[in-house]
């Protein structure tokens, strides 16, 4: 089963992004995992509005940058959901 971890940085709009991106997933077939380590896909969802939050994500994918993980990062842009939900 493809697996996947999802963490979110920034404002409430990121977070209920996130769980658009969760409810995509899981309808693809997708399972939900607790740590980034468990997943096949790896997903950073952080506003692009605020440098902290994506500092954050940058720390974050330099963690991982050696693992078989698939990286998506995306930002508050809400458009980008579906694209993002489409390609995978």
């Amino acid at each position: 089963m493809k697996t996947f971890y999802i963490e979110t940085f920034g404002c409430q709009m990121n977070a209920h992004d996130s769980e658009k991106v969760v409810g995509t997933l899981l309808e693809k077939g997708y399972q939900q995992v607790a740590r980034p380590e468990d997943a096949e896909l790896v997903l950073y969802n952080t506003c692009s509005i605020r440098d902290k939050a994506e500092q954050k994500v940058f720390h974050r994918l330099q963690q991982f940058k050696q693992g078989p993980h698939q990286f998506f990062e995306r930002a508050c842009l809400g458009h980008r959901l579906r694209q993002a939900a489409d390609e995978i």
